[in-house]
């Protein structure tokens, strides 16, 4: 609970860094999203060195993106001051 004298304003809430620390790694621990993302390419691509046809189904694993250690350190650990700026 929080004990303040000011309104509850959304120009207020933004003031509470730490709760949309929170929120940020929520998201980032148990995104609401698919854990696959497909799509289907539009147009002859190469991802690096690697061919890709036109029509070929792609799928982007954003649990693999989220919880990868190249992009988030301890990334299994829930901490919130990662977002700090």
């Amino acid at each position: 609970m929080i004990k303040t004298d000011k309104d509850i304003t959304s120009e207020n809430l933004k003031k509470l860094e730490y709760i949309e620390w929170m929120m940020n790694e929520a998201m980032r621990m148990g995104t609401p999203l698919p854990s696959l993302i497909p799509r289907i390419t539009t147009k002859d691509h190469f991802l690096g060195d690697i061919p890709i046809s036109k029509g070929t189904m792609m799928a982007n694993n954003m649990f693999s993106n989220t919880h990868n250690p190249k992009y988030f350190t301890e990334p299994f650990a829930f901490r919130p001051e990662r977002w700090e700026s």
